[in-house]
């Protein structure tokens, strides 16, 4: 999926989530079909949104609603799962657009919650196993000249490997298969993925952190009819292939290489029961948008407690940091550790940007500087660096016309940026000073 379609249509989806629970709620207070029938045309506007964003478990969650709506006994425990249900897949959104990270596996207590209620069987984790499959992988060291009779030779390896393997030689035909699916490799084609990826599997055999079971067996078979083949390869072969390559509890260098490319940890490592239980973006915005630092600098340790059960809390600090900011409220991040993770975050960006800058400067390549400078202005504003991002002004404003003069300025910034990351044992003012004294000269 792409998460820049998520955020497009998350607007129109929350804003369903909440028409659903405030329908539901009116039918638990009047008892009218009418209610419930709204709920229904909700909620399949959001399950099209879902499928369209390709967020396989949230659509799944989302038909088992309805499912539920539509034989909706009025029990309080059936309302209150889906109250849960409504609220926490707008905090699954929030999670999704921050990390562009799915975690399916945080929907399956939601899923199987809303099954009881319906008398219907729990489902396993592997149902929501969707792997991203257009990953790009490792290109291969050396590339070898395609041929027909290459491929063929290279087949016939193959099933002598699995033939050794029948025989009982498993670990000698575990490691010929290997050999010829870095041969493969080389050939350089769409297939390599699927080679990559069963290399992994032996990989993981031969270290036992797989068993070979009959399963594995007729996947490693299988493989053989497309050893000659340089199309795409087959997805549902693939997709089993890397359902054990995530259950593999080797950590060689292959597997753990392709556990990281797929991201296949979020299939197998059920969140914590915090996960989706944090609060949402709106509610963080509405609680920071009463905070008066001046009256009260506590009120932000409050807002800032909420956070500490999120596992992306960096990311919603930096969200409370721009609210404050649009806010005109420029706090000491520092004296909050979950806030200065979030400014060191923000200041490594702005050092990346800063080097960037000196590059082209380096090069003569003046276009589009000032705004780039600009950019740090705004951020070191932010995070409450006003006497550096009043120093930067001036050197925007003069960068074209005396750039020669003020480099000794620019570099220096560079040093402050350090001390901020604790890279540099200097004094942050002394530094300043440095900058201050240089521009002084020039204005």
């Amino acid at each position: 999926m792409t998460y820049v379609s998520l955020t497009w249509v998350k607007a129109s989806i929350n804003d369903d989530l909440k028409k659903t629970r405030n329908a539901l709620q009116q039918f638990f207070e009047d008892q009218k079909d009418e209610s419930l029938q709204q709920c229904l045309v909700y909620l399949s506007e959001i399950e099209g949104a879902f499928k369209i964003t390709q967020l396989q478990a949230a659509a799944t969650l989302v038909e088992i609603m309805k499912q539920t709506i539509k034989s909706f006994d009025a029990q309080k425990s059936t309302y209150e799962a889906l109250i849960k249900a409504l609220i926490q897949l707008s905090t699954y959104l929030d999670y999704l657009c921050i990390n562009k990270h799915d975690k399916p596996l945080a929907l399956l207590p939601l899923i199987n919650d809303l099954r009881a209620c319906n008398s219907q069987p729990a489902l396993a984790a592997n149902s929501f196993f969707y792997p991203n499959l257009s990953v790009i992988i490792p290109e291969p060291e050396k590339v070898v000249n395609l041929s027909d009779e290459y491929l063929q030779k290279l087949r016939v390896a193959y099933k002598k490997g699995l033939a050794a393997v029948v025989k009982n030689s498993q670990q000698t035909g575990l490691e010929f298969i290997a050999t010829v699916m870095q041969r493969l490799q080389a050939i350089n084609s769409p297939m390599n993925k699927l080679w990559w990826v069963t290399e992994g599997i032996v990989e993981a055999l031969l270290e036992n952190g797989l068993k070979l079971n009959k399963t594995i067996f007729n996947l490693l078979k299988q493989l053989d009819a497309v050893i000659t083949s340089v199309n795409e390869p087959p997805k549902k072969l693939l997709t089993h292939l890397l359902y054990f390559v995530a259950h593999a509890a080797s950590e060689g260098n292959k597997i753990t290489a392709i556990k990281s490319a797929f991201q296949l940890n979020d299939y197998v490592e059920q969140p914590d029961d915090n996960f989706l239980t944090v609060p949402s973006l709106e509610v963080i915005q509405t609680a920071v948008a009463e905070i008066d630092i001046e009256a009260d600098s506590n009120q932000i340790e409050n807002i800032l407690s909420l956070l500490k059960v999120s596992p992306d809390y960096i990311s919603k600090s930096q969200f409370v940091i721009e609210i404050l900011a649009k806010q005109g409220i420029y706090a000491d991040w520092n004296n909050n550790p979950q806030l200065k993770s979030a400014a060191n975050n923000e200041i490594v960006e702005v050092q990346k940007s800063w080097n960037q800058i000196l590059e082209q400067l380096d090069a003569n390549d003046d276009e589009n500087i000032a705004d780039q400078i600009q950019a740090v202005i705004n951020t070191l504003t932010k995070l409450s660096h006003n006497r550096v991002a009043e120093l930067l002004t001036i050197c925007k404003e003069h960068i074209k016309e005396e750039k020669q003069e003020i480099l000794f300025a620019l570099a220096a910034m560079k040093v402050y940026l350090d001390i901020l990351l604790g890279k540099s044992d200097k004094k942050p003012e002394e530094i300043i000073s440095l900058i201050g004294d240089q521009l002084y000269a020039i204005t």
